[in-house]
């Protein structure tokens, strides 16, 4: 008898253990450059070990208001410029920060920020409630007003403190002013705007807004 109820013991704890087999393809491992392994089939993409080939998708936390994107913008809420320009609006973050995707993921596969809006319709563009950055360096003189246009120039800054950004959109007060830069309209100083970090004179990747309503400009081939 003693030697059924063992047998049976053991009959159980193999069922059981043939049983549990717990779904652990939801589970996140992290990684960094100092550890880099992932496991089997997966890579170190962002910081988080994923499939290959996911590497390029943005973070899926963009809040959309609806409707399709617009050809050059990744998410919904963009304004076509023409000339293929598009005013593409969106948090963003060099870091990814909180969901938010870099500048450059605010633009659909296949664009890029803009180095010159081409043919847009920078009228358009300035009566938009948001600014829309290019990548055309801009600088503050630090010479006096920020609302003067004249104290700014379309260079790269040698003052953190004096960083600008090329664009179109909103005017506001002593934070952006008219002024053309490599045909953009518009120039946004980022240190009065404390929406806006740049970390340098690359918008692309290094620089930082959690203004909803502010974006960049997106240009197609």
């Amino acid at each position: 008898m003693t030697k059924l109820l063992s047998a049976l013991g053991l009959a159980l704890v193999a069922l059981s253990a043939s049983c549990y087999s717990p779904d652990l393809s939801g589970v996140k491992y992290a990684c960094d450059e100092v550890n880099p392994y992932c496991p089997d089939g997966l890579e170190c993409i962002s910081g988080v070990c994923s499939k290959p080939g996911t590497g390029t998708e943005p973070p899926p936390m963009q809040p959309s208001d609806g409707g399709a994107p617009l050809a050059g913008c990744r998410f919904a809420g963009g304004t076509d410029l023409g000339g293929g320009v598009f005013a593409c609006p969106g948090e963003f973050n060099r870091n990814r920060s909180g969901g938010r995707p870099i500048a450059s993921e605010l633009c659909a596969i296949g664009a890029s920020i803009c180095s010159s809006p081409k043919t847009a319709d920078m009228a358009k563009c300035n009566s938009l409630p948001g600014f829309f950055a290019g990548t055309q360096p801009a600088r503050y003189d630090g010479r006096g007003s920020l609302n003067d246009p004249n104290n700014y120039d379309c260079q790269q800054a040698d003052n953190p403190g004096n960083r600008a950004v090329a664009g179109c959109g909103r005017l506001a007060r002593d934070q952006i002013v008219a002024k053309t830069c490599g045909n953009f309209s518009r120039v946004l100083q980022c240190f009065a705007v404390q929406s806006w970090t740049c970390n340098s004179d690359l918008v692309d990747d290094s620089h930082d807004n959690s203004n909803a309503q502010d974006g960049v400009l997106c240009c197609l081939p």
